[in-house]
């Protein structure tokens, strides 16, 4: 019964990661990629930034 719960907890806390990570990449996109190309015009030696957002 322990096993059994630990791995229904990682699957739970994977699958809330996930929807969290997705709600969070697709909802603020527009808003994001609209900074994104503003800081990346004013700073154009550093692309780095753009891949981690």
């Amino acid at each position: 019964m322990d096993l059994l719960k630990d791995v229904l907890v990682e699957v739970a806390k994977t699958v809330a990661n996930s929807t969290v990570v997705y709600l969070f990449s697709f909802l603020p996109a527009k808003k994001v990629k609209k900074k994104t190309t503003r800081s990346t015009s004013k700073q154009h030696g550093r692309p780095s930034k753009k891949r981690k957002i």
